[in-house]
């Protein structure tokens, strides 16, 4: 996953609330009678919600033209989301957005809107937002950087490349060698511009705040190319430099795993959130290693948000899923039909190995087909996928 590194913009969501006082469901909230404490739909799971949260959830119902309301209780609810790895209270905080996005939203506002979106994988209303933001600012940076995003998880990595080069028109030239950095990391400049980009770092010419990201960057082209060990050494300055950064703790654990190191992926993750993605990387160490006894209640734990994701029809966590199915229960044929839902979804290099391991996982080698055509109309070359597509024949 190459995800838009950050700006020197202060996050909001990251500071409004405490993770502590978050530990709530957004959309139950959003259904229950204001100031009585039902637990509405989500029942007892609920009752226990922190007042803070439950009054910026209230006053954003009851006063609904309050823009600021609104984007305060939407900042708590997807702060919430990210940090527990749960769609629920991200839609609701898109659900109390929608209506102030059509009337003169501000900046701020737009910006949030664009973040749940993006969180949900509903990719088109959030590049209609972050075209609106940028009509209002074409030298805004982050919605510059954030559309960059959203075409790289399309995998359309050339109209990408645009938007990062619009960066270094802006005067964010920091942003514009890590944006294309990351845009370049499939195809043949991949390494050229992973170079270039350590070579920046090397030498103490980047923004300290941009520092861990970089090298995580030079860490992901590492692992497409398929060479785990570089990428362990990239990711642990990453580390080094932003030791609580679950972006880069989630990369190295894959590095571990690539390398057949599934202690050192459990370590790495020791202590962190059971969100989805890390409870699965946890799973697929543990079975490696053979230790049934803690593996046991994880693969519980995530079947059951997996088939509650599926019965909803929610494909928002269909990567997981796939990988999930793929290599921790061994249901090939599942794995498939989410390898296949999440590919509908987004095109990364974690999307097109996924589909290439389930297809041929599952006995149906032509499935990875899109994969394959994707990879010749983009000119991906990344070494990894390159090789896993030669061990997939397809027509």
């Amino acid at each position: 996953m190459v995800a838009a590194p950050p700006t020197e913009r202060p996050s909001r969501l990251r500071t409004f609330l405490p993770y502590a006082v978050c530990l709530v469901f957004g959309l139950a909230l959003l259904l229950t009678s204001p100031g009585r404490g039902d637990p509405g739909l989500l029942a007892p799971e609920t009752m226990t919600y922190p007042e803070e949260m439950r009054a910026l959830i209230i006053g954003a119902r009851t006063h609904p033209d309050d823009e600021q309301r609104a984007l305060r209780a939407a900042e708590a609810l997807i702060e919430t989301g990210r940090a527990r790895g749960d769609a629920v209270p991200v839609r609701a905080a898109a659900m109390l957005l929608d209506r102030h996005t059509k009337s003169g939203p501000s900046a701020d506002l737009l910006t949030t809107a664009v973040i749940a979106r993006q969180y949900l994988h509903e990719f088109d209303p959030a590049l209609e937002l972050l075209d609106a933001s940028l009509r209002q600012d074409p030298r805004d940076a982050q919605a510059l950087l954030t559309r960059a995003n959203i075409h790289l998880v399309r995998g359309a990595p050339d109209e990408a490349a645009r938007d990062c080069r619009r960066l270094a028109s802006v005067g964010r030239l920091d942003l514009a060698v890590l944006c294309g950095t990351s845009a370049a990391a499939l195809g043949p400049q991949a390494s050229r511009a992973a170079t270039q980009l350590e070579q920046l770092l090397a030498g103490g010419r980047m923004d300290p705040n941009l520092v861990g990201y970089g090298w995580s960057v030079v860490g992901e082209i590492a692992l497409f190319s398929d060479a785990p060990g570089d990428a362990i050494r990239h990711f642990d300055r990453a580390r080094d430099a932003d030791p609580e950064n679950l972006r880069t703790l989630m990369l190295s654990a894959d590095a571990f795993l690539a390398a057949d190191r599934p202690q050192d992926a459990v370590t790495v993750l020791a202590g962190k959130p059971d969100t989805d993605a890390i409870l699965l990387r946890r799973a697929i160490a543990l079975k490696r290693l053979g230790e049934a006894d803690a593996l046991t209640p994880i693969v519980a734990q995530l079947e059951r948000r997996f088939t509650a994701n599926i019965r909803a029809s929610d494909s928002a966590h269909a990567r997981e899923e796939a990988r999930f199915y793929l290599q921790v229960t061994e249901d090939h044929s599942l794995a498939l039909t989410r390898a296949e839902a999440n590919w509908r979804q987004q095109r990364e290099y974690e999307d097109a190995w996924l589909l290439i391991e389930a297809a041929r996982a599952a006995g149906k080698p032509d499935a990875a087909t899109p994969a394959r055509r994707w990879m010749d109309d983009k000119t991906i070359t990344a070494p990894a996928l390159v090789k896993n597509m030669r061990r997939t024949k397809t027509n």
